[in-house]
Parts: C-alpha cells; sequence; structure tokens
C-alpha cells in the first residue's frame, strides 16, 4: 500500500509520509546546529530561566 501524500507545510510540496518524516528531522538537526550556542549565551548574560523557554521556537 503507498504512502498517503499530502500538501507539506514545512516543505510546501505534496509527498508522503514517510518524506515528510525525514524533512522534519533534518530540519529540527539544522535548527538545533543553528542555535545551539544561543540558550548558554542569554544564561551567561543572567536571563531568567522562564524568560529562555519564552525565546525558544517550535
Amino acid at each position: 500500500m503507498p504512502a498517503e501524500s499530502r500538501p507539506c507545510n514545512v516543505c510546501l510540496v505534496q509527498h508522503d509520509d514517510e518524506i515528510h518524516a525525514a524533512t522534519l528531522s533534518v530540519h529540527d538537526w539544522f535548527h538545533d546546529q543553528v542555535t545551539q550556542g544561543f540558550y548558554e549565551e542569554l544564561e551567561e548574560q543572567g536571563v531568567p530561566p522562564a524568560t529562555l523557554e519564552e525565546c525558544q521556537v517550535a
């Protein structure tokens, strides 16, 4: 049975669920690589943890 193909708000194209899962995985990895030092810098500057959580994006 072929995987369901649907429009994707992240990729902006239509593809199956397996491709979507792989795309989200790469997207999450890239986000982590780009932002890995941001939160440590904020902590060093004395920004309270509640404010750090508000800064994080999904």
